[in-house]
């Protein structure tokens, strides 16, 4: 695969790790998939939380950074007009 966007679908996020969404799916807290229910923790979360950015590996406030095909694009760096469109349909 040479899409930078697809390479990582099976990678988690260092703040939130798959055990922990694991542990929630067994004790019905949760039936979201993991990609959505990271983007849930980050959204509850109050502090501001550094991502990497899928595209070009620079930090992002995961506040501001969008998820696009299951991978955080930094809203600073890389999240262009191309992407808007395409998170649209």
């Amino acid at each position: 695969m040479n899409d930078p966007l697809l390479e990582n679908v099976w990678e988690e996020s260092p703040e939130y790790p798959r055990s922990d969404w694991k542990d929630e799916v067994n004790n019905d807290d949760t039936n979201l998939g993991y990609w959505d229910w990271v983007e849930h923790q980050i959204e509850s979360n109050d502090e501001d939380i550094l991502i990497t950015c899928a595209l070009c590996g620079n930090s992002a406030v995961s506040k501001t950074a969008h998820l696009h095909q299951e991978q955080y694009i930094g809203d600073e760096c890389c999240w262009d007009e191309r992407l808007k469109s395409m998170n649209k349909q």
